[in-house]
């Protein structure tokens, strides 16, 4: 059975979205629903944002420990495992 593990991603205090990492380095992002769907929903960040200022919803897996905008909010090394 694969090594999954699951982080939830919070914007004051509401639950936005998933980080879930998978086996071999591979971490998804991805936005729940409800977040999509609000149109008064508040930025995680601009990196998220197209140039018309829409919500990015398609993220690809990244094959490092976590996507770019969550590197430095999360440990590192054996911390974070």
């Amino acid at each position: 059975m694969p090594d999954v593990a699951v982080l939830d991603v919070r914007l004051y205090d509401q639950p936005i979205g998933t980080l879930t990492h998978l086996q071999g380095d591979r971490t998804i992002f991805a936005f729940n629903e409800d977040y999509v769907e609000n149109p008064d929903r508040p930025t995680l960040s601009l990196s998220f944002k197209d140039n018309l200022g829409g919500l990015i919803t398609n993220i690809r897996p990244t094959q490092r420990v976590v996507p770019p905008f969550f590197s430095n909010l999360l440990s590192e090394g054996g911390l974070q495992r």
